[in-house]
């Protein structure tokens, strides 16, 4: 009995460890992977967890599948689109970037305009400059010469608009008298919009092109430019000692800025006290000026074309060989004069003219005979030619202001294609 007793506790502590080891393997069969003697080549089929562990937990590390690689490793045969790091930059070949919508490299170039109003008046100098700088960027389709000279030496310009061989001929004048400078402005700018669109615009379906291939327009913006220059600019931008002094004694003080004042306001004769639309030899001997001395405005004049103004633009009016229609741009009214003592067919003719211009600028026709020895008379009564004299603009003088005149060129831009239209034998209706 005691041997006996003395076998049995240890099989008995046998017994307990080989059930503890069982158990732990039945647990956790982890364990099995590190037992040397199963082969690498066989690695065991581990249970996962119907769960994934626990965020606190640290996950047996293993192997990706290659099919699901870690974000942080792309394949290498399929690799992203970035930017290098930035301690391993590309030495050729640097990444293309689009210039913005609006860089100025890619927009049409457009011309800047030639004539502006920069500053409170459209002086001579403007005109003069401006006249340089569109014949040179027009050279096909503009001209401009001096026809004479004024009587304080400035030149007295001319510019042709289209076909210089045209059949017939259109004479436009502005800027006859002083304080009417505005008008000189009006005038260039119209110049300026035929240059820039002769190519592109049409008038009645009728490219502007074709229309003044036909009938070419010879315009004076400044037929006194000595007289508005005196307005804008005062007694001492006239040269000439002796016209100075004609011009004092007709303001009546030696005070500069009084006489510069009226000479802005009143003044409408050239530096000669002359007031040069009344010294055409057209009714002339007729007229009755009342002043009858040099004056601010009205006097016609010692004779009939006394003054060289007067007698430059005549030759050049004589120059032409056919001119149709003539238009004579001053200020105020907005009314249209035209009738001179013509008859029958003339004076149809020359209503007709006077009526294409109030369609287009909208203002009123005086059927009144005028009796001014004017330009307008002139060209009528001498030659025979259709005329119309054109008053622009409402309210006092000086008529300088800049939206003054916007509203003065709005209203005339397009006369001078209808003009055109009507005596190239192309207007509708």
């Amino acid at each position: 009995m005691g041997r006996s007793t003395k076998h049995i506790y240890p099989m008995l502590c046998l017994i307990v460890v080989l059930a503890g080891v069982l158990a732990v393997f039945h647990f956790n069969p982890s364990i099995l992977q590190s037992l040397p003697w199963l082969s690498p080549d066989e690695p065991p089929i581990i249970e996962q967890p119907d769960n994934p562990p626990d965020d606190n937990q640290n996950p047996p590390e293993q192997q990706p599948p290659v099919d699901e690689p870690p974000v942080d490793e792309p394949p290498v045969d399929n690799p992203p689109e970035q930017n290098p790091p930035d301690d391993d930059p590309p030495v050729e070949n640097p990444p293309v970037v689009d210039p913005p919508i609006d860089d100025p490299t890619d927009q049409p170039t457009v011309p800047q305009s030639i004539v502006t109003l920069t500053g409170y008046y459209y002086t001579y100098a403007n005109m003069k400059s401006d006249l340089a700088e569109l014949a040179e960027r027009y050279p096909d389709t503009m001209s401009y010469r001096s026809y004479g000279i004024s009587a304080d030496g400035r030149d007295l310009y001319a510019a042709t608009l289209g076909n210089p061989n045209a059949p017939k001929q259109v004479i436009i004048t502005a800027g006859m008298h002083s304080r009417e400078y505005v008008n000189s402005f009006v005038v260039m700018r119209q110049l300026e919009y035929y240059l820039e669109n002769y190519d592109t615009v049409r008038y009645e379906g009728h490219l502007l092109r074709d229309l003044f291939e036909e009938v070419c327009f010879v315009i004076v913006p400044m037929t006194n430019p000595d007289g508005i220059t005196l307005a804008q600019e005062g007694i001492d931008a006239i040269r000439n000692p002796t016209l100075q002094e004609i011009i004092r004694g007709i303001c009546g003080s030696t005070n500069t800025k009084v006489i510069n004042d009226y000479l802005n306001t009143y003044w409408k004769s050239n530096a000669r006290g002359v007031d040069v639309n009344r010294n055409f030899d057209a009714l002339w001997d007729e007229h009755n000026d009342i002043v009858g001395r040099p004056a601010a405005k009205n006097y016609k004049g010692a004779s009939a074309m006394s003054e060289v103004e007067t007698a430059y633009l005549v030759a050049l009016t004589e120059s032409l060989s056919n001119p149709v229609a003539s238009v004579c741009v001053h200020s105020q009214g907005e009314i249209i004069y035209w009738r001179c003592f013509q008859e029958g067919a003339f004076e149809a003719e020359n209503k007709r003219l006077a009526q294409i211009a109030q369609k287009v600028t909208g203002y009123a026709i005086i059927d009144d005979n005028q009796t001014e020895p004017s330009y307008s008379n002139w060209t009528i009564l001498a030659h025979g030619i259709p005329t119309i004299t054109v008053e622009t603009g409402l309210g006092g003088y000086p008529q300088n202001h800049g939206t003054m005149a916007s509203g003065i060129y709005d209203r005339n831009r397009d006369l001078w294609a209808a003009v055109a239209a009507a005596y190239a034998g192309l207007a509708k209706g």
